[in-house]
């Protein structure tokens, strides 16, 4: 019996927090739950539109340790005890680029984004914790680069790659033909005439690199399976389902 207690206090001690879209698929949060993940969903904020109203990668960024979070959603994070928080200075706003202040990719020690509008707290971060900046016209940086480890990405930006691959990161190129595919989801639960983007729908967590959909569904997905697979991690698709992008996942 005692045994048995110890190994349920260690699980519970390992499990990691997962911040997620509150629109996204039950199977995909029962099969982060099998991964002992504790899932923490982002709710809808009506300050941007319906396709990106609960995206996790609009309202926070992790830099180092520190999740540094929308203003409006960080009481609402420290109830559901996510650690590590930092309050932003920024509200978002409905009108590109005033919905990017968050939309940052941090890739090893290189930090990419269009630094013309990052939080101001972001920005602190980036200087404290010595990260290199990357300058990218793309606001949604991060929804435009699935980060597969520190050294390696995913992107169809041809200005970001261009960059990255200036700086040593071993970067793939996709068309942007093959995020035609990848959904949005508006607030009525339905498919949006806009597609998403890589970054948000592939995410990375411990040794797999999980697509929230049937890979099928991307044109170039063997290409992007045997990167995936030659850095050394598993690739997990879900077969029949659309690919949505859900705006990633951050692990706390």
């Amino acid at each position: 019996m005692l045994n048995n207690k110890i190994s349920f206090d260690i699980i519970l001690f390992m499990s990691n927090i997962i911040l997620v879209d509150e629109k996204i698929d039950s199977i995909y949060t029962s099969y982060l739950e099998s991964l002992n993940c504790k899932i923490v969903k982002i709710i809808r904020n009506e300050a941007v539109y319906d396709e990106i109203s609960s995206h996790t990668d609009i309202f926070c960024v992790k830099i180092k340790n520190n999740l540094i979070v929308e203003r409006n959603i960080y009481e609402y994070l420290k109830k559901n005890n996510v650690p590590n928080l930092i309050k932003g200075s920024s509200t978002l706003k409905s009108k590109y680029p005033q919905d990017i202040k968050y939309n940052l990719c941090v890739i090893g020690n290189y930090a990419v984004h269009n630094f013309n509008y990052t939080d101001e707290v972001v920005l602190e971060y980036i200087r404290k914790d010595g990260l290199k900046k990357v300058h990218v016209n793309q606001g949604y940086s991060n929804c435009s680069i699935a980060v597969i480890d520190e050294n390696s990405c995913i992107t169809s930006n041809v200005e970001i790659y261009e960059k990255l691959s200036k700086v040593g990161l071993d970067v793939l190129l996709i068309s942007e033909e093959s995020e035609k595919n990848i959904k949005l989801i508006d607030d009525s639960g339905k498919f949006s005439k806009m597609h998403g983007f890589i970054g948000g729908a592939l995410c990375k967590l411990n040794n797999k690199c999980i697509l929230f959909g049937d890979k099928t569904y991307l044109k170039e997905y063997q290409k992007i399976e045997d990167f995936i697979i030659k850095k050394g991690y598993q690739f997990i698709d879900f077969k029949n389902k659309e690919i949505v992008d859900y705006g990633g996942i951050i692990e706390v």
